[in-house]
């Protein structure tokens, strides 16, 4: 019986993570540390990329972004996390302890 590829995971049973990035939130006066991820754009049984978005401490904003190719996947999921961190208010998304993402451009 040959071995069960977990599909979250790689051959060698490590993640797909093809980037994160740490920052910190803060939520009623506390700050954590969180990471951001978003996996290696897969191909998914509708024939689209998916790349998967997690939020390590605030789940509410995990998600897949899919597209018709590896690079539109990695685009969208990349504009989400943008737009979340800009604009979320519970919990504000913080780059460093003083310096918060809200209205924070990257260009």
């Amino acid at each position: 019986m040959a071995d069960q590829i977990d599909p979250e995971l790689g051959v060698d049973g490590m993640e797909r993570i093809f980037v994160g990035r740490n920052l910190f939130t803060k939520s009623n006066g506390e700050m954590k540390a969180t990471q951001i991820t978003i996996d290696q754009p897969r191909l998914n049984g509708d024939g689209l990329f998916e790349c998967k978005v997690k939020f390590s401490n605030v789940k509410k904003y995990n998600t897949s972004a899919k597209c018709f190719d590896e690079i539109c996947a990695l685009e969208c999921a990349l504009d989400y996390v943008e737009g979340i961190c800009k604009n979320s208010e519970d919990p504000e998304f913080f780059i460093s302890i003083d310096e918060s993402m809200k209205g924070f451009n990257r260009k």
